[in-house]
């Protein structure tokens, strides 16, 4: 009898075991689908502000145009000695100013024009390297972590060296009273037991560049916003809020990815993964 009701104990204690199992597991498919949701709604919220941006930044194109070439010709048709050239000169560095700004809503919206070619990225940044130490000041300095036999990559060296000067200055904003800069390129393969929190994703063979600073850090809430337009932790006019949002946007028509990481106290780091080239070095 006491065998019996051992038996039946134990059976219980193992339907029961295997009960908390499958709770916890439907608990854990529920939060990745949540999370899921949430990631492609505020892709679809991004995409629709995406849109519109390039759109607003198409029409602006064509209006600056005629601004800019307009200046031109009425500059070329002053003298020299003419008080008029110097409000000229204005319009013309204000309408380049604008252009600029529009080229960001494109790479924002995805919509810029590139010109990939492979190249090697430590290659690269040595041709910037000096630009950046002057982006950084005395009071900064940088580490270079360049794996050696990096493969190659497929972007647009213009926009790599928009995106190398824009995080150089990004880290040189978080670290006020000093620090230091680390910039990494590594050979990375990627797949989806790594990067588990991207709905599109595609494995394969990545080179990745981070930036990581030891200045203020951000905190969470702070954090999950980085990549969305227009948002700035600068005061008020210093800058446009496109320029994590532009990087983004960027990266992921190259094929690649951008990922952060902060805390309060501790730093930064971006981290961007651009795809393999097909060729070898």
């Amino acid at each position: 009898m006491n065998k019996a009701l051992d038996a039946n104990n134990e059976e219980l204690i193992g339907m029961n075991d295997e009960l908390v199992r499958e709770i916890k597991e439907r608990k854990r498919i529920e939060k990745e689908k949540d999370s899921l949701s949430e990631q492609l709604l505020h892709s679809k919220k991004i995409e629709s502000v995406g849109i519109m941006a390039g759109g607003i930044a198409h029409d602006f194109n064509t209006i600056l145009a005629g601004i800019i070439g307009y200046s031109d010709l009425a500059i070329a048709e002053i003298p020299d000695d003419h008080p008029a050239r110097e409000f000229i000169n204005y319009i013309i560095e204000s309408g380049e100013r604008a252009v600029k700004l529009i080229q960001q809503l494109l790479a924002f919206s995805r919509k810029q024009f590139l010109q990939p070619k492979s190249l090697n990225l430590n290659d690269e940044l040595k041709k910037v390297d000096r630009e950046l130490t002057q982006i950084l000041g005395g009071d900064l300095k940088t580490i270079y972590e360049l794996e050696e036999h990096i493969w190659n990559i497929e972007v647009d060296p213009v926009q790599l060296k928009e995106i190398t000067i824009n995080l150089t200055e990004n880290a040189r904003d978080a670290m006020q009273s000093g620090g230091t800069l680390t910039i990494k390129t590594a050979n990375s393969k990627l797949d989806n037991t790594i990067i588990n929190d991207q709905a599109d994703f595609k494995d394969g063979d990545f080179v990745m560049l981070s930036f990581t600073d030891n200045g203020i850090g951000m905190d969470e809430e702070m954090l999950s916003k980085i990549f969305d337009p227009f948002f700035t932790t600068k005061g008020l006019g210093e800058r446009s809020g496109l320029g994590l949002s532009t990087i983004h946007g960027v990266v992921s028509q190259s094929g690649g990815y951008i990922f952060a990481k902060s805390n309060v106290g501790e730093g930064t780091t971006i981290s961007i993964y651009f795809p393999r080239a097909k060729d070898t070095v």
